[in-house]
């Protein structure tokens, strides 16, 4: 059988839920941690690392009750407890996530393991319907190298886990050495972004929106761009999501909502024309409690109103922070500022919600618009466009269409009575000192 778990006989008895889980008596990823820490240390052999989730216990709970979710997490249990050997590990380490620390001596016979421990243990019984129930178990697994870190090897078998999609069976995915190449590439651009915010390589520039019946700019979007020192101006695309990933889009958030209304106000002093002038903010800053507070207070810093400024919110947010993103999205409407969705369509809004959001600008997503250059889905496209305009106009709602390209789409937004265009037909993105020169020549 596996390793024994006790706590001893040394007066610790009151810290033995600290050790060992409640329900199924496995140990806890605190323990875990210590004793894969000593295996890993002491004992020799080739070892691997198994992150796994297992979909359908909450289900179960919320579906029968939850002393059967209890039944089948005390079954997971049982079943991969019974297929350890020695100096081998199962921990429960939250609700539904067990981890297992696992002998191999080749890697198909021990993915071919982990399938048989998964099949086993994913059928429960649920006697309220007099059957039995199959659950979906969702691997990663970690190949140890020797001498690594516990909270290291955690966390790439838990990356190499996140790599699985939806699926109806269970998945096996493996920490390879793309993945090695993609983390250490992260690590050096963490460690870069940190020197980029304090050298100032981070640069704002401002893409202009345009009233599509007048041509006139009414209003700009900030975008970030980073000056590289050695890699050049660099994208969005090249450090965005790895910011997202790591929490660092918070600052760089902040950071270009501070540059915007440090221009603002100097462009105010010199008596330069303004527009609104709109900024993006990630769906992270929707679990700062004083997200809006900090926006009021960057507003009275640099002596500028709120009205000055429109808070762009994304709508690709899970479904379950929808409540949460209904109720920033009033304190930000009832602090004075515009408001905009971006990406309307890509995410999980509903019509209905839609009712609920109190927002001025509707953005619509890129890639209905690049739907309608002729390929299958054109037509589709074509009204799904039609129908959020309409929709947006009954609720009075302004839309914006951004990625404008061509003359061609320019005029089928037009005929949809669109409001706003933005897009590289008009303008590209350019630094902020660019775009108030821009902004003076056009309006002459």
């Amino acid at each position: 059988m596996g390793q024994n778990y006790q706590l001893g006989n040394d007066n610790r008895g009151w810290l033995l839920s600290v050790f060992e889980d409640d329900l199924t008596g496995l140990p806890t990823k605190v323990q875990h941690k210590l004793d894969a820490t000593r295996i890993l240390e002491q004992k020799a052999g080739r070892y691997a690392y198994v992150s796994c989730d297992v979909a359908d216990v909450k289900y179960v709970s919320e579906m029968y009750g939850y002393a059967y979710g209890n039944v089948a997490l005390k079954h997971i249990a049982r079943v991969l407890s019974g297929h350890l050997s020695q100096d081998e590990l199962v921990s429960r380490t939250t609700g539904d996530h067990f981890c297992m620390l696992l002998k191999y001596s080749d890697v198909k016979s021990l993915e071919k393991r982990i399938l048989a421990m998964a099949e086993q243990a994913s059928v429960f019984p649920i006697d309220q319907i007099g059957g039995t129930h199959k659950a979906i178990f969702n691997c990663g697994v970690y190949l140890i190298q020797g001498g690594e870190d516990i909270n290291m090897i955690r966390a790439r078998a838990n990356a190499a886990r996140k790599k699985n999609g939806t699926s109806f069976k269970t998945q096996i995915t493996f920490y390879s050495s793309e993945d090695l190449v993609r983390e250490l590439e992260t690590k050096e651009l963490e460690a870069d972004v940190v020197r980029a915010l304090r050298d100032k390589e981070l640069e704002v520039y401002l893409q202009p929106k345009y009233d599509i019946h007048s041509e006139k700019i009414i209003g700009a979007e900030a975008l970030i761009r980073w000056n590289h020192p050695e890699k050049g101006m660099l994208s969005p695309g090249r450090f965005i999501p790895a910011c997202e990933a790591n929490g660092f889009i918070c600052t760089i958030d902040f950071y270009v909502l501070e540059e915007v209304c440090r221009n603002l106000r100097a462009w105010k002093e010199e008596g330069r024309q303004l527009v609104k002038i709109s900024v993006n903010f990630s769906r992270r800053h929707l679990a700062e409690p004083d997200f809006v507070d900090r926006l009021i207070e960057a507003v009275r810093y640099y002596e500028l109103q709120p009205s000055d400024l429109e808070i762009e919110l994304t709508e690709s947010v899970a479904y379950d922070e929808m409540g949460t993103l209904l109720k920033v999205m009033h304190q930000i409407k009832e602090a004075g500022f515009g408001l905009s969705m971006d990406d309307f369509g890509s995410g999980y809004s509903s019509l209905s919600l839609l009712r609920e959001m109190p927002v001025d600008v509707l953005k619509l997503d890129k890639g209905f618009l690049d739907g309608c250059h002729g390929s299958g889905k054109e037509d589709r496209d074509k009204r799904i466009i039609y129908h959020i305009i309409s929709m947006a106009k009954d609720l009075e709602i302004t839309v914006l269409a951004e990625g404008v390209e061509t003359e061609q789409q320019k005029e089928f937004l037009k005929a949809l009575n669109c409001d706003m265009i933005q897009g590289y037909y008009y303008a590209k993105p350019m630094p902020t000192d660019c775009f108030a020169d821009y902004l003076e020549k056009i309006s002459a």
